[in-house]
């Protein structure tokens, strides 16, 4: 479990995406810290305790203080793309 005394200003936010293990975090923290990219990589290695997920970062890295978190990717139900858009109709 992560020590929240050690990271205080973490923020999370999380919701079940698909039945079984498919989840999304998203935390953020880290805003007054000199080296907020590595502060948050320890707080999602303590937070995610070495289970597998896939972790997405903005892409220029202006913001590494939040962080999004996927586990379960596999297990998701995927629709090709002329489905997604039939099912819109």
């Amino acid at each position: 479990m992560i020590d929240v005394n050690r990271y205080p200003d973490v923020d999370v936010y999380q919701q079940q995406i698909a039945e079984g293990a498919a989840r999304l975090t998203i935390l953020r923290g880290g805003w007054t810290k000199d080296y907020p990219q590595q502060y948050m990589d320890e707080v999602v290695s303590e937070f995610m305790e070495g289970k597998l997920h896939n972790q997405f970062v903005e892409i220029h890295l202006d913001i590494p203080q939040v962080r999004v978190i996927i586990e379960g990717i596999n297990d998701i139900h995927y629709d090709d793309l002329k489905a997604f858009f039939e099912n819109l109709k």
